[in-house]
């Protein structure tokens, strides 16, 4: 499994609740502050002023972090259980192809 089918995860469970994936954005500064309470969880701050949920999997030996969404279309609760569920089956090793 790699960074694309956990994209694909994480697309899966957003869907499933009716919202839509963002995709990456780059060359802009951040910083990520993870969820205390829950490993692999964080949230992204852009300097722009963007904020957004993450998860990060170590996949096949390196640490894979993917978008969740914007924190303004789920509260922290729901993207927590979304992460949690993304994060289970990455560690099972489901490919969604």
């Amino acid at each position: 499994m790699n960074g694309r089918t956990l994209s694909d995860l994480v697309s899966d469970e957003l869907v499933k609740l009716g919202l839509e994936a963002e995709g990456w954005v780059k060359g802009k500064q951040r910083s990520t502050s993870w969820c205390p309470r829950q490993s692999g969880f964080g949230t992204r701050c852009y300097a722009g002023g963007r904020k957004v949920y993450i998860v990060q999997a170590k996949m096949q030996g390196r640490l894979r972090p993917v978008t969740l969404c914007d924190v303004r279309l789920v509260t922290i609760t729901r993207a927590r259980a979304i992460a949690r569920r993304v994060l289970l089956r990455a560690q099972v090793g489901e490919s969604p192809a």
